[in-house]
């Protein structure tokens, strides 16, 4: 502008500029400079400024830029602007010459323009440092991309109603996007069941606003918006189904509830007062915890006056204190095995049948050894009935773990019965006397006895433990009776007393650490203190382990895969 008002200092003798006339004519003398600033940019430098968005960035940024600022805050470029506006006012200081007149509009539009178009690479070289703060950018299909970046440029999401506005009616066309595409699109969303199928199939959380997260979600790619947009349109109409659906359903479990409110589970209490009790403070409940229950009662039972809740209050206290040091032994009538209770699992109301088996009968006292010391002892669990023909299977492998060094492995994916097997095996040899001697257990389940055809295999399997090294692995698919068969050698091998230290059932099934597969075989083997058990493990004999999903010792084995017999 310093520039321009040196050039009409020149040529002061110009007359009849009509068209600088009419720009400048609103100016007024003044010494305020932000106001020639805003006439100045409403009159002047917007017509410079061809793309809206350009047009609106320099609405918004102009009293922000120094550099224009600093075109007239010197005072040259001050008196320079003020003397342009008196010579541009006063017509009658002008003369008429038409050719001079041409020649001093050139020059004047060529600064303007030149001044202009520094403003407008200012603008797009500042447009160009806000694009990576524009959310638009994050959008993959172009036309979507192009339409939030002229209507919605630095919003995240718009309302619905704003995005309607837009979408489709005025997207703008593309190469790939033509009038003829807009029109269909435009008729495709034309009806109100149509745009609540796109909103339901678009919308993710919240039903006002569009993001350009839903967008993105919606539109992962540039493929046609046409075809993208008629899809979402039927999955939504899909989903609005499935919504009024629900609701529908949602209604009638309400009127279900409210048809049932009356008929809350107080009504079966015939005690009128504990009824009273229970319909105010437990309405809708089948059952409270104690402490809840004795917050309540009977503090809080109607019916009785205050002397009677009184005393039933001391009769309470008094017979919880005599209960207090009354553990769980004290419920057991046969004296001996309440002693034992007593002794070892004084405050526990149940135990594991490993801990059980580590001092019964041994440390059972009131008997004579000869009773604690009669027939060894299975703990494994009952035998799968439901598994049928596997009784050769059972024998063999009671056969192989008798006659071997005592170690098989049962492999093969989960749920096939690896476990069920060797539990059938473990029983099979401990009635076949396998296990005997004094405080030898078999801690194996009973024999299925629904699985048929198997003899021979268990009988192999418990020749081949009692005559090779004492391992065996038995491996096959889920479900086939792995387990059942082990159980069935085991069972095997102890009838035939191959196993005078008994056999044990270890299931290492979600055991994946070695910590925990050590506590599972402890917790199988009753161990407590490992000097002891030592002691006791060595001298009651051989033993067979059948370890359930020994897989959980390995590492990149499928789950369920291995059942491992261990004749040690």
């Amino acid at each position: 502008m310093a520039a321009a008002g040196r050039f009409f200092l020149h040529f002061q003798h110009k007359q009849r500029y009509n068209e600088l006339v009419t720009r400048l004519r609103n100016l007024t003398r003044d010494n305020d400079m932000e106001a020639y600033l805003d006439r100045l940019k409403a009159s002047a430098f917007g017509r410079f400024i061809q793309q809206p968005h350009l047009s609106a960035l320099w609405n918004k940024h102009f009293m922000q830029e120094q550099s224009l600022v600093n075109l007239l805050a010197t005072a040259e470029g001050k008196a320079a602007f003020m003397r342009a506006v008196e010579l541009a006012s006063d017509a009658t200081k002008l003369r008429e010459d038409e050719a001079q007149e041409k020649e001093a509009m050139d020059v004047a539009d060529s600064i303007l323009r030149s001044v202009g178009y520094g403003l407008e690479d200012k603008l797009m070289s500042m447009e160009a440092k806000l694009a990576p703060q524009s959310y638009f950018y994050l959008i993959d299909q172009p036309t979507l991309k192009a339409a939030w970046r002229l209507n919605f440029r630095h919003e995240q999401a718009v309302r619905w109603g704003l995005w309607w506005a837009v979408f489709p009616s005025s997207l703008p066309l593309n190469s790939t996007f033509d009038a003829t595409t807009r029109s269909q699109l435009v008729d495709m969303l034309a009806t109100t069941e149509s745009r609540a199928a796109f909103k339901r199939a678009v919308s993710v959380e919240d039903s006002i606003y569009i993001s350009i997260d839903e967008l993105c979600r919606s539109f992962p790619d540039d493929r046609s918006l046409l075809l993208t947009t008629k899809r979402l349109v039927q999955i939504g109409r899909e989903l609005v189904l499935e919504d009024q659906t629900l609701k529908q359903l949602e209604g009638k479990l309400k009127s279900m509830e409210a048809r049932l409110a009356p008929q809350t589970y107080f009504h079966l209490i015939h005690q009128q007062d504990l009824q009273a009790l229970w319909s105010t403070h437990f309405k809708h409940e089948q059952a409270v915890r104690w402490g809840l229950w004795w917050a309540v009662f009977p503090a809080k039972l109607d019916g009785l006056d205050a002397e009677c809740k009184q005393e039933l209050e001391g009769k309470l206290k008094s017979m919880e204190a005599r209960l207090a040091p009354q553990t769980y032994f004290h419920l057991i009538h046969q004296q001996d095995l309440q002693a034992l209770w007593s002794t070892h699992f004084k405050h526990e109301q149940a135990v594991r049948w490993g801990l059980w088996w580590a001092v019964f009968p041994e440390k059972l006292e009131g008997l004579p050894p000869t009773s604690k010391e009669e027939g060894p002892h299975c703990q494994l669990p009952q035998v799968n009935t439901e598994y049928w023909g596997r009784e050769q299977q059972t024998q063999e492998l009671g056969e192989l773990l008798a006659n071997s060094y005592g170690v098989l492995l049962l492999h093969g994916p989960p749920g096939i019965g690896k476990t069920c097997l060797a539990v059938d095996v473990g029983w099979h040899m401990w009635k076949k006397g396998c296990f005997p001697g004094k405080g030898s257990h078999c801690q194996l389940p009973q024999v299925n006895t629904e699985n048929w055809g198997r003899e021979q295999q268990i009988q192999e399997l418990g020749e081949l433990l009692a005559n090779s090294y004492g391992v065996l692995l038995l491996h096959g698919p889920p479900g086939i009776g792995k387990t059942c068969l082990a159980v069935d050698v085991g069972w095997h091998m102890w009838e035939k007393g191959c196993l005078p230290g008994g056999a044990v059932l270890v299931p290492l099934k979600g055991a994946a650490s070695a910590r925990k597969q050590q506590q599972r075989l402890s917790e199988a083997l009753g161990v407590h203190h490992v000097n002891d058990a030592l002691d006791r493990i060595r001298s009651a004999g051989r033993m067979l382990l059948i370890l359930d999903a020994a897989e959980a010792c390995l590492l990149g084995v499928e789950v369920g895969a291995f059942v491992a017999l261990l004749n040690t």
